[in-house]
């Protein structure tokens, strides 16, 4: 059992190590990442508010399916894989859209790896808030054209910027869960007063130096801090009293 679960983990990273080589090495700038951002948030939160819905409602069904009808549920089954493995392509993919937008900044590649995972979001954050000099045509067309309005409208201003930015920071929150929601919104606070106190064109200067090595700083005292609570934190008391045991003990005779 243990054998084939390594090789099914070995197959995995292998298929995401190919599928990245594929990705085409683009530009990001503001207005493509900015829409691609939002466009697979607002896309994951309809899809989680669908399977969430579907769960609640049809879980008995399906367990009945189960028994009554297997070649039907073995389908349900797939379906349900091929929509995970579509969530886990999508996370993948953003992932890497946002290390495109990082290295915009001449920010060097180790130092993105060693701020994953806490101190990341200070450097993907200014990505998509900085507002940076844009290309005559983005990276990436947008065809859809309420699309391009609602890009547009968030590029119009810093304070759309910033409303698209917490809108879409707090739908994920739906799938991503409440500490990673809170930790996002805690690096784009630190960017925010970090440029608040340089200024835009001195704070673009210091991201590949100062900036990325806080955010490397952040992380490891981060990982450090939850190593130690995990490891001194006290364990919890459980106490089972003797009359419980012997009330159990009784019905049992």
């Amino acid at each position: 059992q243990g054998s084939n679960d390594d090789d099914k983990c070995f197959a995995t990273i292998i298929c995401i190590y190919f599928m990245v080589r594929k990705l085409p090495r683009i530009k990001m700038d503001q207005p493509s990442f900015i829409a691609i951002h939002n466009a697979r948030t607002i896309l994951l939160f309809c899809m989680f508010a669908a399977s969430t819905f579907l769960l609640t409602h049809y879980q008995h069904s399906l367990l009945i399916l189960s028994t009554t009808n297997p070649t039907a549920f073995l389908c349900v089954v797939t379906c349900i894989a091929l929509y995970l493995l579509f969530l886990m392509c999508t996370s993948i993919i953003n992932f890497y859209v946002k290390i495109c937008r990082i290295q915009q900044f001449n920010i060097p590649a180790w130092k993105i790896l060693l701020s994953w995972p806490f101190g990341f979001g200070m450097l993907w954050t200014p990505g998509y808030l900085l507002k940076t000099k844009t290309p005559k045509k983005p990276s990436q067309e947008i065809k859809s054209n309420i699309y391009s309005k609602i890009t547009n409208w968030a590029l119009a201003s810093n304070i759309n910027t910033i409303a698209m930015f917490v809108f879409t920071i707090l739908l994920s929150s739906f799938f991503v869960g409440m500490a990673p929601m809170l930790l996002t919104f805690s690096m784009a606070l630190i960017f925010g007063l970090w440029v608040k106190s340089t200024g835009t064109k001195k704070f673009e200067k210091q991201m590949p130096k100062t900036y990325s090595t806080f955010a490397i700083i952040v992380n490891f005292a981060m990982i450090i801090a939850i190593s130690c609570f995990y490891v001194f934190a006290p364990a919890p008391n459980i106490s089972i009293s003797i009359s419980d045991t012997s009330v159990i003990s009784t019905q049992g005779q």
